[in-house]
């Protein structure tokens, strides 16, 4: 039996986003760190796509920040899983929760890169909120997208 609702009538799912930064623990050269970095990715993409998470993740060397978004229990359970990678340490839970929207709709795994060090700095030195420092990752990590594929 199939049920056919009117447009108006269907069910929106849930979109919860979740917004993390952690240090990263990975050792060996910038090569040897540079190809764990694409198979953490490599990894992302193809969970994010059958789980329908969706989002990016920001490095700068030393630190990384990452946006998911998708359905609560598979943005939550994904989160357990990366709170428990040896790859990174001091994971800081920036923001959770439910979401009107997805901004990164089109990514399975984002990825920007970027030197400036100072963007993914603990909150603390800014005497800012995590709460804000979420805003600054999202806004930071959708402007680096928008750039790359303008280039």
């Amino acid at each position: 039996m199939h049920l056919h609702f009117p447009e108006d009538q269907k069910a929106t799912p849930q979109v919860y986003r979740l917004i993390y930064r952690s240090q990263m623990t990975i050792e060996g050269s910038p090569r040897e760190v540079a190809e764990e970095i694409r198979r953490i990715l490599t990894w992302s993409r193809e969970w994010n796509h059958r789980a329908g998470i969706s989002g990016a993740l920001l490095f700068d060397l030393h630190r990384f920040a990452q946006v998911l978004e998708g359905p609560p229990e598979a943005v939550k359970n994904l989160y357990g899983h990366i709170a428990c990678d040896s790859r990174h340490r001091h994971i800081t839970l920036l923001h959770h929760g439910p979401v009107a929207s997805r901004h990164f709709d089109t990514w399975s795994m984002g990825f920007a890169r970027t030197n400036d060090e100072a963007a993914l700095a603990h909150p603390e030195d800014f005497q800012r909120t995590d709460g804000e420092k979420a805003e600054d990752v999202l806004k930071l990590l959708m402007s680096l997208l928008r750039e790359q594929r303008n280039h």
